[in-house]
């Protein structure tokens, strides 16, 4: 007789959204560079940001990442 091994093929799919309070939402580093670039609504700035991703991600590892190296 062959034997069979027993499998399982469970997935568990995470839909629950945690929000942060108002209060670390606003003195967040994020918020901070925001208002800094005079963007008005975090929708502004995500398109913004999706569009220049580069300049973006460039002026995010100068600003808030310690290198060894640039």
């Amino acid at each position: 007789m062959a034997e069979q091994k027993a499998t399982t093929s469970v997935l568990y799919e995470e839909t629950r959204v945690f929000e942060p309070s108002k209060e670390l939402a606003e003195n967040s580093n994020v918020m901070a560079w925001m208002k800094k670039k005079g963007f008005k609504s975090e929708r502004e700035m995500r398109a913004w940001t999706g569009q220049n991703y580069i300049q973006f991600w460039d002026e995010m590892a100068k600003t808030y990442a310690d290198w060894f190296e640039p």
